[in-house]
């Protein structure tokens, strides 16, 4: 088949190329970024609640 099998199981998630987040009272440890740039946190977040059998792609824009 042109798509195969694993295509009914993957999800692609697109969002901006960089997410800003901020320090937050009570979330943030002392010595922590008051800001840190990028999606590396939302990869792990979808990575970790996303089921065992899908496969995830992130797709980034300006």
């Amino acid at each position: 088949a042109l798509n195969g099998e694993d295509w009914p199981f993957t999800w692609r998630i697109n969002a901006p190329k960089t997410t800003i987040f901020y320090a937050v009272a009570g979330g943030s440890y002392c010595g922590d970024p008051l800001r840190s740039w990028g999606n590396k946190r939302l990869e792990c977040q979808f990575n970790r609640l996303c089921p065992s059998h899908t496969i995830l792609q992130f797709g980034y824009s300006n």
